[in-house]
């Protein structure tokens, strides 16, 4: 975004990686307008009943439990004001259950109900991030990892909040992190290590580069 607040090209599309929050948006709309449907909706019909996802949302309604919302803390330990969003966006604001986030994962480790084509081309790389990490369809993937290992992964998260989901496609192992603390990133690099060994250790350390 400019400093006049309009969306331009950062550069020639295809040429270098950068994320795009809007991007998410743009595809949301598209689909909406396609389909002429709310992508809550959508959403909910193909991929959140289906699987079972009933504490799952992309915005507050009249439906939450709000006991099962954990509110951010800072650095501190203190509780952090959060805001109740109530207008669907594709690329932010999730609200979800780690256990509700495990079963969508292991979706995809069994093929997320795709084509192989399909699933085949969400594991092969789109472009690239950085050394070690590279972009699917809409997820991170981390190949040649140790034990002949490719990753996907995916993190967010705002101040007061740190997550991350990874799966191993050959293991089909996998791991849901959710922290409601500014310290959440500490946490995570210390489980996933324990949790996959050598393989979590290279995990780790290509996040951290």
């Amino acid at each position: 975004m400019t400093a006049d607040k309009k969306l331009s090209f950062q550069f020639a599309p295809g040429t270098q990686w950068q994320y795009s929050g809007e991007g998410f948006e743009y595809l949301r709309k598209a689909i909406e307008k396609k389909l002429k449907r709310p992508f809550e909706d959508i959403a909910r019909e193909t991929l959140f009943e289906p699987l079972g996802m009933h504490n799952t949302y992309f915005n507050w309604n009249g439906t939450i439990d709000e006991q099962l919302y954990a509110v951010e803390h800072d650095e501190n330990g203190d509780p952090i004001p959060f805001e109740k969003y109530t207008q669907t966006n594709a690329a932010a604001n999730l609200m979800t259950t780690a256990e509700e986030y495990a079963i969508f994962m292991i979706h995809i480790l069994n093929g997320a109900g795709l084509f192989e084509k399909l699933y085949d081309e969400f594991f092969r790389t789109q472009s690239h991030e950085k050394n070690g990490i590279d972009w699917g369809l809409g997820m991170q993937l981390l190949p040649e990892l140790p034990n002949n290992e490719v990753a996907f992964m995916h993190t967010g998260g705002d101040y007061g909040t740190k997550t991350i989901a990874i799966g191993l496609k050959n293991s089909k192992q996998g791991l849901v992190l959710f922290s409601n603390s500014e310290n959440g990133m500490v946490l995570w690099q210390k489980i996933i290590s324990e949790y996959f060994g050598e393989t979590g250790k290279e995990i780790v350390r290509r996040n951290l580069e």
